[in-house]
């Protein structure tokens, strides 16, 4: 879902703020400035939709973080260009190189004070082909035993840390109805991984 809504909000809604503009002002296509105006605009239009859909999904997580007995850190930023930091080490400073392509880390799910669920943002590719991805990355305390055969049978990408393991799949983010059971997946390959 969440590729769709990058779809419609960086796309479309953009390319129609340009194709308004430009069958409802007179002499649009003759002046570059305006032409201008109306992309910067469109583009916050834009920007904005992607916020407010942030922050009606963050209590939707907060409740569930609740259901599951752990405490919620939105950690949004109106500014997603300047990501705030997080205030976890173990994501900020760490030798896992998922975490350290992350350039944001948003909607975390703490336990015993410790990140256990959290949504991980970086870019992949470069200049104007860039894309921002998001991941849904679930962390669990202990090194696993890491079995490259029996990975590739889990559907999964496993990396371990100093301490810890994080679980996450390869593809968009999780739905928040979804993250309970996926959850509970790791947990259980986290457990058969460390025997």
């Amino acid at each position: 879902m969440s590729f769709l809504r990058n779809i419609v909000v960086w796309t479309l809604i953009p390319i129609s703020g340009v194709l308004i503009a430009s069958s409802t002002l007179e002499g649009f296509s003759d002046n570059e400035s305006t032409i201008w105006v109306v992309v910067i605009f469109s583009l916050f239009v834009s920007y904005i939709t992607d916020q407010a859909i942030e922050r009606v999904r963050s209590p939707k997580l907060n409740a569930l973080a609740t259901r599951m007995g752990m405490q919620f850190d939105g950690n949004l930023s109106w500014i997603p260009f300047l990501p705030r930091k997080s205030k976890y080490a173990c994501l900020e400073k760490t030798t896992v190189p998922f975490l350290n392509k992350c350039k944001g880390f948003r909607n975390i799910f703490v336990l015993d004070s410790e990140p256990a669920i959290f949504g991980c943002q970086y870019e992949t590719g470069a200049g104007q082909h860039s894309t921002t991805i998001y991941r849904t990355v679930y962390r669990h305390r202990g090194e696993a035993v890491i079995d490259t055969d029996r990975i590739r049978e889990t559907g999964w990408e496993i990396e371990i840390g100093e301490g810890f393991t994080i679980y996450y799949k390869d593809k968009y983010r999780t739905p928040p109805d979804a993250i309970r059971e996926e959850y509970r997946q790791t947990q259980e390959l986290h457990k058969s991984m460390r025997t």
